[in-house]
């Protein structure tokens, strides 16, 4: 999902010590919440990046593009950060900002409280483990609409790892339509998305 002709740039954040000042990080600190599964399944707000820091350790994160605005005397900057640990996290956000390294810096932040997961399933046989979309998806950002169709292929949505899938677009091809649809997967769960996650676990003789 990088956008052609645009210069990706990767950022480093300083890590320094994390002080949590609300209970969600009290106990992903502590230990309690081992797995960021839970708090997508409780549908729990994360408020603290260091939360996002706690369970990825290699998120990656690129700008894909940055505009120049012009509002009377001043002029701001709209960055395009998306970011993703290459395993079924990813999330694309844009910022305003006057300057340049504060909007990067402030739209990595507010791309890491935002993070979706990606449910990952099979395409026909359930053997070895999930590598493609679990159904057919469709959404829309603006005028363009974007169709996502789990196949064997060997394309693939990058910082996510979905390397199996169809992609069918009408009108411009945004990454912003793609962000959209991906979102659109992990909404439901089907009967089999225990079992799926230990694949590994029950294929063992």
């Amino acid at each position: 999902m990088i956008v052609k002709g645009a210069v990706a740039t990767t950022i480093v954040i300083i890590v320094t010590m994390w002080v949590s000042i609300i209970k969600l990080g009290h106990l992903v600190k502590n230990g309690k919440i081992k797995t960021i599964e839970k708090i997508y399944l409780f549908s729990l707000s994360i408020k603290e990046y260091q939360i996002i820091n706690f369970f990825f350790s290699k998120l990656k994160n690129e700008v894909i593009k940055i505009i120049s605005t012009h509002t009377s005397q001043y002029t701001h900057f709209k960055i395009f950060v998306i970011i993703g640990n290459f395993n079924e996290y990813i999330d694309l956000s844009i910022k305003y900002s006057k300057k340049v390294t504060t909007a990067i810096y402030s739209t990595i932040i507010f791309a890491k409280l935002s993070v979706i997961s990606i449910y990952l399933s099979y395409w026909s046989s359930t053997l070895s483990e999930p590598y493609t979309i679990s159904s057919k998806v469709t959404d829309k950002y603006n005028s363009s609409i974007c169709y996502l169709i789990s196949a064997l292929c060997d394309t693939s949505i990058v910082l996510t790892d979905i390397t199996n899938y169809y992609t069918t677009f009408y009108n411009s091809t945004i990454p912003w339509t793609i962000f959209a649809t991906i979102d659109n997967i992990y909404t439901f769960l089907t009967s089999n998305f225990l079992f799926q996650k230990y694949t590994n676990f029950l294929t063992q003789k």
